[in-house]
């Protein structure tokens, strides 16, 4: 079985689940990664998802809900313990 037809299929299924299902999109992502690690699509979608999980923490925060903006924070955290827009200090 050829890898690439295999990380192709997982990127495409990905990038059309984005604004739908992100938590599936993630998934599949994750998946691409594995096959791949120096896939940069499948680190770029998943950096764009969880982006965007920052950004809901964020949005929890601002509006005092600080347990949820843990969570996200900290899902982010074990999923990409180096994202770049991490909080430098923990919420």
């Amino acid at each position: 079985v050829r890898v690439q037809p295999v990380l192709d299929v997982l990127l495409q299924r990905a990038a059309a689940l984005e604004s739908q299902d992100p938590e599936a999109a993630l998934r599949l992502y994750h998946q691409a990664l594995l096959q791949d690690p120096a896939s940069a699509v499948a680190r770029d979608g998943r950096g764009r998802l969880l982006a965007a999980k920052l950004g809901e923490a964020d949005a929890a925060l601002a509006r005092g809900d600080a347990a949820h903006a843990r969570a996200l924070v900290a899902e982010v955290r074990a999923l990409d313990p180096a994202h770049l827009q991490l909080p430098a200090v923990e919420i």
